[in-house]
C-alpha cells in the first residue's frame, strides 16, 4: 500500500511561488519575442510556410489559416479561427492558372495565391493576409450581370447646349478622328468636370456622352457617398474596382469605358479638410489609378455641385482636361425639356404640345425661382398624374392632357420650391 504524502503548508507555498516564477519568466520571454499573426501560404510533409517568411514544423495546417507565431523560434502557438482578422481589400485584375492571382498595390502589379479559392474571377474584391501574400476571403462578387437600359443621347438631353458641345469636343471627336488627334499627337481627353446644381442633366450628360463613343454598356456609374465605408481598405476597393471594370471592357470590347463618379466631392474631398480621415488614403488611390488610365483608355467624368471641396491634385490639368458648367435652363431651354418629357403622351383635342409647353413655361417663369430640368420633367409628370387620376374617375376614358392639367401642375411647383426656397433663406 502506498502511503499518501502530505505536504506542509510551507512547502504548498514554495511550490506555488517556484511556479509563479516560472510563468513569470515565460511570460517575460514571450513578451521579448512578440507574437505574430502570419497566414499559412504552402505545406509540405513536415513544413508549413508562412506570410511572414517563416518555416514552421506543419501540423496538419491549410493554406489560408491565420496563426500566431514566435518569429524567433518559428513556433506556431495557436490557430486563429477561421474568419480573417487582418488584411487588406483588393481588387483582382487577372487570375491565373498556377493557383496565383494578379492586383495591384499602390500601383504596382503583384502575384498573390489564391489559396482556397479556386473559383475567383476578375474584378472579385478580395481580402489579403497582413503581408499581402495570399487571399484570406472573397468579399465581393463582379457582377457580370448585363445592364439593360435605354440608352441616353444627346437629342435626348434639352438644353444645355454649350456643356453638350464641350462633351462632344472632348469624348466624341477624339473617337472619331483618331488619326487626325495621332498626327497632332494629341492623347485621347482623360477626366472631365461636370459643375453644376443638382437637377440640371450632369448624368444624362455622362451617359450620353457613353452612348456618342458606343460604350452605353461600359458606363460605369458610382456615387460618392455608397462608396465610402467605415472598414479599412473597402473604400479604397471600391474605387479600385471601378478602374479594374474599365480595364476589362477595353480588353473585351476595344472601346474606352466611361466611369462617372456622381457626387464626387464626398469621395474626393481635398486633403487636409477637419474629419476628412479617410480621404487621406481615397484620394493617392484614385490618383494612382487615374495616372495608370493608358492601360485602359477609360474616360473618368467627375459630377459634382461643390467643385470646391474637391483635392486640388485631382482638378489639375494632365488629369482633368476640362472643366464643363451645367447650367440652369432658360426659358427656351425649358421647353426643349418639357417637350422631350411630353413626346408620345395623348393631347386633348383642340390643343396641341407646343400650346400647353408655352402656357406652363410663361406661368412657371413669372417667378423668381431656381428651376432645374429635374423639377421641369417633373412638371410634365404631374400634370399626366392629374390626367389620369381624371380619366380613370372617368370609366377609364382617355380625355388626354390639357390646359388645366399644366394649371394644376405648375401651382404645384411653385408652391413646392417657395417653401423650398423659404426654407433655405431661413438656414
Amino acid at each position: 500500500m502506498t502511503k499518501e504524502i502530505v505536504k506542509t503548508k510551507d512547502e504548498i507555498i514554495n511550490e506555488l511561488y517556484e511556479s509563479s516564477k516560472e510563468m513569470q519568466a515565460e511570460l517575460a520571454r514571450l513578451g521579448e519575442a512578440g507574437l505574430e499573426c502570419a497566414a499559412v501560404i504552402s505545406i509540405s510533409d513536415k513544413h508549413a510556410i508562412l506570410s511572414n517568411g517563416i518555416y514552421a514544423i506543419n501540423n496538419n495546417y491549410k493554406p489560408g489559416q491565420n496563426v500566431l507565431v514566435y518569429p524567433r523560434t518559428g513556433q506556431v502557438v495557436e490557430v486563429l479561427p477561421d474568419i480573417p482578422l487582418v488584411g487588406e481589400l483588393f481588387v483582382l485584375d487577372k487570375v491565373l492558372d498556377d493557383g496565383y492571382a494578379e492586383l495591384r498595390v499602390k500601383g504596382e502589379r503583384k502575384r498573390v495565391l489564391t489559396g482556397k479559392f479556386q473559383s475567383l474571377k476578375v474584378g472579385d474584391v478580395v481580402l489579403l493576409d497582413n503581408n499581402n501574400k495570399i487571399i484570406q476571403a472573397l468579399i465581393e462578387r463582379v457582377n457580370t450581370a448585363p445592364r439593360i437600359y435605354k440608352p441616353i443621347t444627346w437629342k435626348d438631353i434639352g438644353g444645355n447646349e454649350e456643356a453638350k458641345e464641350r462633351l462632344i469636343e472632348a469624348i466624341e471627336l477624339p473617337h472619331k478622328h483618331p488619326k487626325l488627334y495621332k498626327a497632332y499627337t494629341q492623347r485621347n481627353t482623360k477626366g472631365i468636370l461636370l459643375k453644376g446644381e443638382p437637377g440640371c442633366g450632369k448624368t444624362l450628360l455622362g451617359k450620353a456622352s457613353a452612348t456618342s463613343i458606343g460604350a452605353e454598356d461600359g458606363f460605369i456609374s458610382i456615387k460618392g457617398p455608397e462608396v465610402l465605408d467605415p472598414y479599412v481598405g473597402v473604400a479604397e476597393a471600391n474605387v479600385r474596382s471601378a478602374f479594374i471594370k474599365a480595364r476589362a471592357y477595353k480588353e473585351v470590347t476595344g472601346r474606352p469605358a466611361v466611369i462617372f463618379i456622381d457626387e464626387a466631392e464626398a469621395l474626393l474631398t481635398a486633403r487636409g479638410r477637419q474629419y476628412n480621415h479617410m480621404g487621406q488614403t481615397i484620394v493617392p488611390t484614385f490618383l494612382t489609378e487615374m495616372d495608370g488610365l493608358d492601360d485602359s483608355s477609360a474616360i473618368v467624368i467627375l459630377s459634382t455641385n461643390r467643385p470646391d471641396m474637391l483635392d486640388p491634385a485631382i482638378t489639375r490639368d494632365e488629369r482633368i482636361d476640362f472643366q464643363v458648367e451645367v447650367k440652369r435652363p432658360n426659358i427656351n431651354e425649358a421647353k426643349e425639356i418639357m417637350i422631350i418629357h411630353l413626346n408620345g403622351k395623348p393631347i386633348a383635342p383642340k390643343h396641341d404640345s407646343v400650346g400647353l409647353i408655352e402656357l406652363a413655361t410663361e406661368e412657371l417663369y413669372k417667378h423668381t425661382l431656381p428651376f432645374s430640368g429635374a423639377l421641369l420633367a417633373g412638371c410634365v409628370h404631374k400634370a399626366v398624374a392629374h390626367a389620369l387620376k381624371r380619366d380613370i374617375t372617368n370609366d377609364g376614358n382617355i380625355t388626354g392632357l390639357s390646359p388645366v392639367d399644366f394649371e394644376w401642375a405648375t401651382t404645384q411647383i411653385i408652391k413646392q420650391e417657395t417653401k423650398r426656397a423659404a426654407q433655405v433663406e431661413r438656414i
